[in-house]
C-alpha cells in the first residue's frame, strides 16, 4: 500500500471540501454540453506546463493545418476521408416552417433547406413525398446541379430539444419524366 502524508480521515475531509467547491463552480459555470467534444485535446502532467505552453501548442497546430489542411475542404477531407460536397440540398419537416419555404443554413450559404411539410398532423403516420431534386436545386441555388454524390436520411431535434422516434421506409430515385 502506498504511504501518504495524510491520514484517510484528513484525506476524505479535504476531498469533500474540493468536491463541494467544484460542485458550486460547475453549477455557476456549466460549460459546454457533454455531447460536444474538442477537436484537439492535450494530456500532460502539470509539471510539463509552463507559461508559453498553450502558445507553442497553438503555433504547432497552425503549422500542421497549413501543411496538411490549408482550407476548410482539405481539413474536412483529412478528418473524414471524404471531400466536402459542393452544395447540400435538404428537405425538412417541422412545425415552424411554411411548406415550400426555403431556409439558408446559418453555417454556410451552400446548405439550403426546403420545407416539405409544416404540420404536426402527420406525426405518427407514414409520410410520402415526391420531389424533383434537379428543379428544387435550381430554385434554391439559382444554378445547375452537379452530380449527386450522397443521399442521407436523418432525424434531428438539436434545435428543439425534443425527442423523436423515426422510421424510414423505401427510398426510390428515378429520372424526371
Amino acid at each position: 500500500m502506498v504511504r501518504t502524508s495524510l491520514s484517510e480521515k484528513k484525506l476524505q475531509k479535504a476531498l469533500g471540501r474540493v468536491r463541494r467547491r467544484q460542485a458550486r463552480v460547475t453549477e455557476r459555470y456549466p460549460g459546454d454540453s457533454r455531447a460536444r467534444q474538442p477537436v484537439h485535446t492535450v494530456y500532460g502532467g502539470a509539471h510539463l506546463f509552463v507559461s508559453d505552453t498553450a502558445g507553442k501548442l497553438g503555433q504547432l497546430a497552425l503549422r500542421t493545418l497549413e501543411a496538411y489542411a490549408a482550407d476548410a475542404g482539405a481539413f474536412a477531407e483529412a478528418i473524414s476521408g471524404h471531400a466536402l460536397p459542393y452544395a447540400v440540398l435538404m428537405y425538412i419537416w417541422g412545425a415552424k416552417v411554411l411548406p415550400e419555404s426555403t431556409t439558408v443554413s446559418a453555417l454556410t450559404s451552400r446548405i439550403r433547406m426546403i420545407a416539405v411539410s409544416s404540420d404536426e398532423e402527420g406525426a405518427g403516420r407514414w409520410q410520402s413525398y415526391r420531389r424533383n431534386i434537379a428543379e428544387d436545386y435550381r430554385r434554391v441555388f439559382g444554378e445547375e446541379p452537379g452530380r449527386v454524390t450522397a443521399i442521407e436520411l436523418m432525424t434531428d431535434t438539436d434545435n428543439t430539444g425534443a425527442v423523436a422516434e423515426t422510421f424510414y421506409g423505401d427510398l426510390s430515385l428515378s429520372p424526371a419524366p
